[in-house]
């Protein structure tokens, strides 16, 4: 990214002015081509370092300041047939629950849609799930 943003890049000398500040007072952040515009441009920054860029968190409304704040499954329990998923939530945002078999060519189904979230953990279940089945899950918000 840095090759292809630094030929386009607004380069001030230090004799040169941008709203009456010299160029050499001007940090890379503000013109040119710090990593910093790029990533905000291209909406990559991940403020927290949770691994999740901003604009995820923002849609999901968690904390984009609290890398303990992030969309995601926390627990996957066997009860009997059924299996127990379990995720914090936040208060008001809508989550949806999806499962497949396998992740090679995965067929979602939704297993909950819907679910207002109440700031705590939210638990659902995926009934019926035969033992010595693979499943695998996915949570998403509901715009």
């Amino acid at each position: 990214m840095q090759n292809f943003l630094e030929p386009s890049a607004l380069h001030l000398a230090g004799t040169q002015t941008r709203g009456g500040v010299p160029g050499a007072q001007i940090p890379n952040t503000t013109f040119g081509w710090g990593r910093i515009d790029a990533s905000s441009a291209l909406g990559l920054d991940d403020t927290d370092g949770d691994g999740l860029p901003d604009w995820q968190e923002y849609l999901a409304r968690t904390n984009l300041t609290s890398a303990a704040s992030y969309l995601r499954i926390t627990g996957v329990d066997r009860v009997g047939n059924d299996c127990r998923i379990s995720f914090p939530s936040v208060l008001l945002v809508q989550y949806r629950l999806e499962a497949a078999r396998n992740l090679i060519t995965p067929v979602w189904t939704t297993i909950a849609k819907n679910v207002a979230g109440t700031g705590g953990v939210i638990e659902l279940t995926d009934p019926n799930v035969p033992i010595g089945t693979d499943r695998f899950y996915r949570l998403g918000i509901v715009p």
